[in-house]
Parts: C-alpha cells; structure tokens; sequence
C-alpha cells in the first residue's frame, strides 16, 4: 500500500523520507480504511487474518494461498467461495510483496558437487513444477517462465481460484520487498521493529494526528539509522 502511493520511509541512499505529502496521502487513506477493519485487528498475530476468514468474519485478507487451503480443509463451504486476486493498484502502480527464499551450501560441508547438483536438479522446470503441484501452488518459483504451471489453474474449489496468484504480464505489478528501496541495513530493522504498522496505528487507534505520528517515526528512524 505505501509503495503504491511512493510513500517511503526511507529511499535508496538511505534518506529518511517518512515526512512527505505521500505518506500523508497514505496515512488519510488508512484512516477512512480503519473503521471497515475489526476492532481487533490491531493486535492479529500472523494467522488472525485466517481464523477472521475461517470463521466468517473476513471478507478479505491479503493473504498467499495457505490460508485458503486451510480454510478448505476446515470450512469447505466457505473455503469454496474464496478468490485470490493482485493487490489494487495506487497512483505509482501495483506492488505485490514477496519474501523470496534461497538454497545454499555451507562453507563447511564434505560434498560441495553433489549439494550445488542438487540445488541446480531441484531449479529446473520438471521439478519446479511438481514441488509447485505438491504444496497446491502456495510457492512460486522466482523464474517469470514458471508462471505457467498448471497447478495455478487446476486447483480448487473454484477451479482456477490460485490463477492470478502467481504475477503475470496482464496484472502490470511489480514485486516489491517489504520497506524497498531502503539499504537492507535499514530496512530489516525499520521491519523489526514494526514502525510502518505502528504509525497507521497511532493515527487510526492512538488518536494522534498525521503529523505527530510522522515525527514519531522520523526519530524511530533517526534512531535506527545512528
């Protein structure tokens, strides 16, 4: 969401760059957002959002697969009726965020050939796509050529409810990493420590306004940054 209005806290150089008219476009958006969410979802922990839609309470959540798996095995009637589709877009496009996962062989290890074999067997299409079938789609390989598995297509109920999970050229987005394009050294602790998630709290629960909650952040960041 702040992605798709350019709103960062902090920019490729490392910048701080929360005190802008992006973030406060964003910040007024959450606040006619907030009174449609329930009450509680201010202390969700990572699978609130899948018990709020296994029990009927959740028309929406953003959310891979796993939840809509979950709630098929739990809940078919409700489960049945589920649809995934690409986060909206905002004025500076569709961002969709990922969190891409790695192999890799420890320095250490007595057979480095046959481990970078196997990483090199398990990257090729045949195996991609039958890792993809096993885990019904929820893990999508970083290659843009294997967006067409046809598990994405074929799993359900609805039949070809996962079609648009995997991102395609029709969608127009780009995957985005949490807190991009901040230097990783910054961005892992901007996301440690919750400081995105606390400022739409402060301004949509906390009863402050915008711009005290852009001066809290922008000495959270001053902070982390030292």
């Amino acid at each position: 969401m702040f992605a798709s209005y350019g709103a960062a806290p902090v920019d490729a150089a490392g910048n701080i760059t929360v005190d802008s008219d992006a973030m406060r476009t964003v910040l007024e958006y959450v606040k006619r957002l907030a009174p449609y969410l329930p009450p509680d979802v201010y202390s969700w922990d990572n699978a609130s959002n899948n018990r709020a839609l296994m029990a009927g309470r959740s028309a929406l959540i953003v959310n891979p697969p796993s939840a809509w798996i979950q709630v098929v095995k739990d809940r078919p009637d409700i489960g049945s009726q589920c649809w995934h589709f690409p986060t909206p877009a905002g004025p500076k496009g569709r961002f969709i965020y990922y969190t891409p996962t790695f192999m890799g062989v420890w320095s250490f290890s007595s057979n480095k050939s046959a481990a970078f074999e196997l990483i090199e067997w398990l990257s090729q299409r045949e195996q991609a796509e039958r890792i993809c079938t096993a885990d019904h789609g929820h893990d999508v390989p970083p290659f843009v050529s294997m967006s067409d598995f046809k598990v994405w297509q074929d799993e359900g109920p609805p039949m070809g409810t996962l079609s648009n999970y995997p991102i395609k050229p029709g969608h127009q987005a780009t995957a985005t990493l949490a807190y991009a394009p901040a230097p990783m050294a910054l961005a892992a602790p901007i996301y440690g420590r919750s400081i995105m998630p606390n400022i739409v709290a402060k301004v949509t629960q906390g009863g402050q306004s915008i711009e005290d909650a852009i001066t809290w952040a922008k000495q959270e960041l001053e902070g982390l940054r030292r």
